[in-house]
């Protein structure tokens, strides 16, 4: 095949990898891998299909090590691209320990001499001494990346890296209507908020797209297995009105939903803010009752009582999935179900993720990630101010227990959803009704409640 043949194949058997990862998947992936990296020596100049195959890769492992190394490296050797050197240096952090990694740091600086590379491998060595737990050289290390990065230059590094927190950015807030929008909004919550008797407050957020692609799914699931045992409250970011429908049939399925509409207008920034959002109520929900606040995604099936999410946590200031060791600090902590324990640093971290959200977001910016930004920089706050780190409970290993969390593309999510969905109508060999509910003998009370913001 020619090397126009072989691009065309690959372009469309990657974009037929669905990321589901059966057996059918995983064949379309080894064939796009192929045809990938045949193009690549075929024609030995162009960098593009080797750079193709490093990002399917990675989707399809969910690293950055192993063979993605080899791939980047290669590719950077064809030409020295942002692309190429960012994969280099996520495969150096996945491969390697801190002395190995600083060395090839370095030898990548001496091989650099343009500014906007030079930034993102700043951005890489941030990553590493953060890692190190050295959190005043991350935060000088970010200090001295953001005084290099060229006024126009532009990588999707960047966006992320916008969204990092350091002190000295919330000492002077930015004088702007959203953030004068947000304390109000959170005033008024604040006045109208009405505690209420239960074990567990369950927040996430959402806009009105994500509203119709996933409510009802999470609705239904919520109905099926906690809905005897919990409450809903669907916060939307947006108004009424402009959910209505969605509002009266989301309410059909479930008497136990409730409604809250945050009204903000976020522009282009909206899919960012609406996953913010959720963490700003926790403080003031954590100031009037002595139970957890658990945050969690719309974009999710409820397959089992959440019981077990508090249970592990107990004795901890917050419970969540934390990835391993060398991601970035706004990837280090998933924000997909988080778990606020009413002690003093976890009330602490609740409201320095507050303040810190109001304060940095923007309309009219993508901020990618600002949710997690701003819960890391809530989390380093605390280990400054306390002296050693909050007690976190990690919930990687029981998320599956009750809960799917699907990732990638929003088709993908909704496939992988509406099969979680149809598994937990299925009747389940026999259980009673309360069994399906979550009810225990003569229980008739909710034992908590979720907020979905």
């Amino acid at each position: 095949m020619t090397f126009p043949e072989l691009r065309a194949a690959a372009m469309k058997l990657s974009e037929s990898v669905e990321m589901t990862r059966d057996n059918e998947d995983r064949e379309r992936y080894e064939e796009a891998i192929h045809h990938l990296l045949a193009a690549s020596i075929v024609n030995e100049k162009q960098d593009w299909s080797i750079l193709r195959a490093c990002s399917l890769v990675k989707r399809w492992q969910l690293s950055f090590g192993g063979e993605l190394l080899g791939l980047a490296e290669e590719a950077f050797r064809r030409k020295q691209s942002q692309g190429a050197l960012s994969y280099i240096c996520r495969g150096v952090l996945a491969d390697f320990e801190h002395s190995e990694i600083n060395r090839r740091f370095s030898d990548l600086r001496e091989k650099l001499v343009d500014p906007g590379l030079l930034a993102i491998l700043g951005i890489f060595e941030s990553i590493a001494i953060y890692d190190k737990g050295d959190l005043g050289g991350y935060e000088e290390k970010v200090r001295e990346t953001r005084s290099l990065i060229p006024p126009d230059f532009q990588n999707y590094i960047l966006t992320p890296f916008s969204t990092v927190v350091l002190d000295e950015d919330l000492a002077t807030p930015r004088s702007n209507d959203t953030c004068t929008e947000l304390v109000q909004k959170l005033d008024r919550f604040r006045e109208g908020w009405t505690p209420t008797e239960v074990d567990y407050t369950i927040v996430t957020s959402c806009d009105a797209v994500y509203l119709d692609a996933f409510g009802e799914l999470l609705v239904k699931s919520f109905e099926i297995s906690t809905s005897a045992a919990a409450k809903l409250v669907i916060v939307v970011l947006g108004t009424r009105a402009s959910v209505e429908e969605q509002v009266l049939r989301l309410q059909a399925f479930s008497p136990r939903v409730e409604f809250v509409f945050f009204e903000l207008e976020l522009e282009e920034n909206l899919a960012p803010g609406s996953s913010l959002v959720r963490f700003f109520p926790v403080s003031e929900i954590l100031s009037t009752s002595s139970k957890p606040v658990i945050l969690m995604d719309i974009d999710a099936v409820i397959t089992d009582d959440l019981t077990a999410f508090v249970d592990a946590g107990n004795g901890s200031d917050l419970a969540l999935r934390r990835l391993g060791q060398k991601v970035a600090p706004w990837e280090r902590y998933p924000a997909g179900i988080v778990v606020f324990y009413p002690t003093e640093v976890g009330k602490y971290i609740a409201e320095k993720v507050k303040f810190a959200g109001v304060r940095i977001l923007r309309p009219g910016d993508k901020q990618w990630w600002i949710d997690q930004s701003m819960l890391e920089y809530g989390i380093r706050s605390a280990e400054k101010k306390f002296g050693k780190p909050p007690k976190m409970e990690n919930l990687m290993s029981i998320t599956r227990t009750a809960l799917v969390l699907p990732t990638g593309r929003r088709e993908t999510k909704l496939k992988v959803l509406r099969a979680a969905l149809e598994k937990v109508e299925a009747p389940k060999n026999g259980q009673s009704l309360n069994l399906l509910l979550g009810l225990e003998s003569g229980q008739k009370q909710p034992k908590y409640a979720i907020l979905v913001l």
